[in-house]
């Protein structure tokens, strides 16, 4: 009989240890989480949302048929380069943070490709062609545009990411 209830005292030993540290991982985990998207709310939201209030005005421009105006004689050529100097910059940020849990890692791994993906289309940007030279603007143009529909996708998948950890 008392080893009967010292062997029930060992099951539940076992079963409250078992599911106390699996609860314990998943608060490690959880906690991880919020952390890194605090870490993102801090720092690379604010810079990903002047890139894209800068390419919205790229795409503006356009169709206005204004863009040389706006990028070789305004101020839009100034912008870009300080835009991709601070995506250089938070991508050590985000490259140096550690994580180690998966719903963390597959927002870094999103987050990472958003910041090269950005700063392709930034690249490209800078490399515009005059207006006037109709046929490469045109393939730039087109460029531009599929590379934004890129970054709306990896958007919307850093959205999920983000909508599944709440």
């Amino acid at each position: 009989m008392k080893n009967g209830i010292l062997i029930g005292v060992v099951i539940v030993g076992i079963l409250v240890i078992f599911f106390f540290g699996d609860f314990s991982s998943k608060n490690h985990e959880e906690q991880e989480f919020l952390a890194f998207q605090q870490f993102l709310n801090d720092e690379f939201f604010p810079i990903s949302n002047d890139c894209f209030d800068h390419l919205n005005q790229a795409v503006d421009e356009l169709y206005a048929f204004t863009f040389s105006d706006w990028y070789f004689n305004g101020d839009g050529r100034d912008e870009n380069g300080i835009l991709q100097s601070d995506l250089e910059q938070i991508e050590d940020d985000v490259l140096l943070y550690e994580i180690k849990y998966n719903q963390a890692l597959a927002l870094k791994k999103n987050i990472l490709n958003q910041i090269e993906s950005l700063k392709e289309t930034l690249q490209l940007l800078s490399n515009a062609p005059l207006e006037e030279d109709e046929k490469s603007f045109e393939r730039f143009r087109l460029k531009l545009i599929t590379m934004i529909d890129i970054l709306s996708t990896e958007m919307d998948e850093m959205n999920k990411l983000l909508e599944s950890n709440q």
